[in-house]
């Protein structure tokens, strides 16, 4: 992929002109309005999302463009109000427990984000394609607040590598309930502060019940305040971690790790270690 091109917008539109009709007209004065538009409906919707996290959806909302190799695709209209809403996001469902969203393929499995307090159930093992984005296969899903059941189903290759501090794992936050799902993955910390690593979620706000980890987590940091575990990094104070079981390799340089969180403030029970814990 191309380093100058990240994302693409319309350039060509018919706009008003000072005789009170249209014309056609073109350039990228108009493009950039619209990511602007489309970054503002986003920003009205979820007002707590950063900056970058904003960027992150668009990147994943857009349409992949047959004619470059550059970039992510083409943002449109149509994305940001399916993200804005739910709709045409996935393979089926309607999001309630009785008829959860259908996660088939990892369209639909990054597109849970865009939907808050909904279920959704994995129908597949879904293998994230290799694709060099700053060092990662994939985005992390970030600040997820839904219902996922992964029906022992694995989410494989998810693969970071940071060369400064960042929270990765599959989920970045989770404030919802993760349940019988498997992950495996590589997550890299080189340097850089704050880290908080872990396979399923970096920080756990929320439920985690019944999930198996695979792979490595590790942080070459040397920072003090690391967190870096299988499950989660961090374990906040409503976080529930149960029945949950970790095969990974957890190594962190500095900081605080374990096999199951970096560091626990919840709750936890019945859980098993079966990775090394370095060094």
């Amino acid at each position: 992929m191309d380093s100058g091109v990240d994302i693409f917008a319309p350039y060509f539109i018919y706009s008003t002109n000072r005789y009170g009709t249209y014309d056609p007209i073109y350039g990228t004065s108009f493009s950039s309005p619209i990511v602007a538009g489309i970054c503002a409906l986003i920003k009205a919707k979820y007002q707590d999302m950063h900056a970058y996290e904003i960027k992150d959806l668009i990147l994943k909302t857009a349409t992949i463009l047959d004619w470059t190799s550059s970039g992510y695709g083409e943002v449109r209209f149509v994305n940001a109000a399916a993200a804005l809403n739910g709709d045409g996001l996935f393979s089926g469902g309607t999001g309630t427990s009785f008829d959860p969203y259908l996660i088939k393929n990892r369209h639909d499995l990054m597109n849970t984000y865009f939907v808050s307090g909904k279920h959704f159930i994995l129908e597949n093992n879904i293998v994230l394609p290799y694709q060099a984005v700053d060092s990662m296969t994939f985005i992390p899903i970030p600040h997820f607040n839904g219902y996922p059941d992964g029906n022992n189903k694995t989410v494989f290759n998810v693969n970071c590598i940071y060369t400064s501090g960042q929270r990765a794992g599959l989920y970045t936050v989770n404030m919802g309930e993760i349940k019988n799902l498997n992950v495996s993955g590589s997550l890299t910390i080189i340097n850089g502060a704050p880290i908080v690593l872990g396979m399923v979620a970096a920080e756990n706000y929320g439920n985690i019940y019944n999930c198996k980890t695979y792979g490595a987590v590790t942080n070459h940091s040397g920072y003090n305040l690391s967190y870096v575990g299988g499950i989660t990094g961090y374990n906040r104070t409503t976080g529930r971690i149960e029945d949950c079981e970790n095969r990974a390799y957890v190594y962190s340089l500095g900081g605080y790790s374990g096999g199951i969180y970096g560091i626990n403030y919840g709750y936890e029970a019945n859980n098993i270690n079966y990775g090394t814990i370095g060094p």
